[in-house]
């Protein structure tokens, strides 16, 4: 829980971009040898703050620090603030003494409360939509981001080595994975012979004609009311 003006902070405001490719460039040679038999735990601090000694500076060269204006949130009407009390009222009221007509009264108040926050919705998005225009290019940003329907995608298992980063890895699982679901399930316990059987009757029955005397009358509605 934040108590504060962190939404308001500048320098709470502040998001930090990597170039990772020019992070490659500038990180190449700067890794040498590392201890790997570690003997205490004082010597894992030291290598890794060692190793972030390391990055940092390439980090920092090819990072840009830009501020960010914080989302203010519209402020709600007072008579929607207003309704919102009387709603929070009227529930306490109607917990407190759990009579029908106070719990009617506080449902009423909750739809009307909902249909309040709707139609300011409504008319906010009708006032964002009133002020795009083409010269600030408002207008394209606005029809852009509502024909985009990007999802992000989730991580790719592979079978053995849990989530794989590489285009190799990557193209290794979902061969895998494809050749898995191609394959034959084959029960080890099946009894082959009663397959078999089963096979052989079922085309004995789809293939045989049945005998007149086999097949089933129809019925006609006077029957089935009489039966019933």
């Amino acid at each position: 829980m934040c108590i504060g003006n962190e939404p308001n902070d500048p320098a709470a405001n502040i998001i930090t971009t990597t170039d990772w490719t020019k992070f490659a460039e500038h990180i190449k040679g700067k890794f040498g040898e590392f201890v790997t038999n570690f003997q205490d735990s004082e010597q894992v601090e030291r290598a890794t703050l060692d190793y972030e000694n390391r990055i940092r500076p390439s980090t920092d060269a090819t990072s840009v620090r830009r501020p960010v204006r914080p989302f203010k949130r519209p402020a709600i009407p007072q008579r929607i603030a207003k309704l919102i009390r009387e709603k929070n009222r009227a529930r306490r009221t109607a917990r407190r003494t759990g009579e029908q007509a106070h719990r009617t009264a506080a449902n009423h108040l909750q739809w009307e409360v909902l249909q309040a926050l709707l139609n300011l919705r409504n008319e906010l998005w009708e006032q964002r939509l009133e002020s795009l225009n083409t010269v600030d290019g408002s207008i394209w940003k606005m029809a852009k981001a509502l024909r985009s329907d990007k999802r992000p995608l989730p991580p790719i298992h592979s079978a053995n080595n849990g989530i794989v980063f590489t285009d190799e890895d990557k193209a290794t699982a979902f061969a895998h994975s494809l050749e898995n679901q191609c394959q034959t399930n084959i029960d080890p316990d099946a009894d082959d012979e009663h397959l078999d059987l089963v096979e052989e009757t079922v085309k004995e029955i789809r293939w045989t004609e049945p005998d007149e005397d086999e097949l089933i009358r129809e019925a006609h509605p006077e029957e089935i009311r009489e039966i019933i």
